[in-house]
């Protein structure tokens, strides 16, 4: 595949999700790499608030937000949000993806622990009786006439009964054409369901499993990466018995075949990748500081696996981006079509209070007002209304969302305004 890039320059955040926003594509995935998890949260608030017809397609897929090899542990939600994420990568044809750079760099669980441990459905997600058919036989799931024990799933038209393994739970979903249309639990005695609920979430609670597989595979890896020497680490010693530690995250490799790449899961000829200006600089420094605790750390005797095993390099990460379409940000440039906005401030004792909001309006065709939430909506109703400016005279509406900073987009003469 031949790669095309180019460097798009935004005068702050908020202008560069909007114009990113209106080149994502209806069939193809978008990533969207940030600096650190909180700016992709931010991205997320932003991108939902100016495009909400995303929100079944836009995922995060958190760091574990932990120095490398430390020895605390991943919140028990981000592992979970992970997890949701690379299940998700899996499903949706169109995903739109942030992901901070570090989540970026660090090798994931294979797709296939995913693919057999996971099983996330919800009301609304589209299906149809031979997508789902091949989802519970690829999981090892037995088709059956009618389910009656754990491992069970049936087809009837467009009933769909599964028997799921984590819980023991039975369900009953009921397609509407190629929609999941409600999801109930479901009496295997009886075959009556009951509770409706609103998905079904069956995914590993950890980004590994402890069984006689895993005991087997960890004996392997430990003589493979440490050469048949003593394991005297406590963390190893733990996990030798397969107990759980803080900072198990780190020892991942030792509990799975195979480690990926996050950009594995995608479909490279069908994804736009958008990376920070500084990114190469950013990779280089996280790749430094990563070897550096590993020698700290072994210098004291421990007994860790190498960054090589857990992180990609910045060469690596760069000879795969060379291959894609990508667009570097550079945020606080100048960008001829989206400019800063003036400041509009309302200046409650000046003697034209709103003389700056009202010249904007009178100014471009459109205006949009942005308030956090209803109550903060209808505070600037009030004061707006309370300084006499009807805003019915103008090209003007008032919206529900978060955005950073506001712009002008002079292409289409529309002012964006956050709070």
């Amino acid at each position: 595949m031949t790669s095309t890039t180019s460097q798009l320059n935004y005068p702050n955040s908020t202008a560069c999700i909007y114009d990113i926003s209106n080149q994502i594509h209806q069939d193809n995935t978008t990533v969207i790499v940030a600096d650190d998890i909180r700016q992709a949260r931010l991205y997320k608030a932003q991108l939902l608030s100016l495009h909400p017809n995303y929100q079944a397609r836009l995922l995060i897929l958190p760091d574990w937000e932990t120095l490398a090899y430390d020895p605390i542990a991943t919140d028990k939600a981000i592992i979970s949000e992970r997890l949701q994420t690379l299940y998700q990568l899996q499903t949706l044809p169109n995903a739109i993806l942030i992901i901070p750079l570090q989540a970026l760099l660090t090798y994931v669980v294979p797709q296939d622990f995913i693919q057999k441990n996971s099983l996330l459905l919800r009301v609304g997600d589209q299906m149809t009786p031979a997508a789902f058919r091949e989802i519970m036989l690829a999981k090892g799931y037995v088709e059956t006439k009618e389910i009656s024990q754990v491992g069970d799933f049936a087809l009837r038209g467009a009933i769909l009964d599964i028997y799921a393994y984590k819980n023991k739970q039975a369900y009953r979903c009921e397609l509407f054409d190629t929609e999941i249309d409600s999801i109930r639990q479901l009496d295997v005695a009886t075959q009556l369901s009951s509770k409706a609920i609103e998905y079904i979430n069956l995914l590993p609670s950890q980004e590994y499993l402890f069984n006689k597989d895993t005991k087997t595979l960890l004996s392997e890896k430990l003589i493979e990466y440490f050469n048949g020497t003593k394991i005297t680490h406590p963390p190893l010693v733990n996990l030798q018995t397969l107990r759980s530690f803080a900072g198990i995250e780190y020892y991942l490799p030792l509990l799975h075949h195979t480690m990926q790449p996050l950009w594995q899961y995608l479909e490279p000829k069908q994804t736009q990748w958008y990376l920070p200006s500084s990114w190469k600089a950013m990779t280089e420094r996280k790749t430094q500081q990563s070897q550096a605790r590993y020698e700290l750390q072994t210098q004291k005797g421990y007994q860790l696996l190498s960054p090589d095993k857990l992180f990609t390099t910045a060469e690596q990460l760069n000879n795969f981006i060379q291959t894609q379409r990508h667009q570097l940000i550079h945020i606080n440039q100048a960008n001829t079509q989206l400019i800063s906005l003036p400041d509009v401030k309302i200046i409650p004792h000046a003697e034209h209070a709103t003389a700056q909001l009202e010249q904007l309006l009178n100014q471009y065709n459109k205006v949009i007002i942005y308030a956090k939430d209803k109550i903060r909506l209808n505070n600037i109703q009030h004061t707006l209304t309370a300084h006499n400016l009807d805003l019915s005279k103008y090209s003007c509406e008032l919206a529900l969302g978060y955005l950073e900073h506001g712009f002008i987009d002079t292409a289409t003469n529309t002012a964006i305004v956050s709070e």
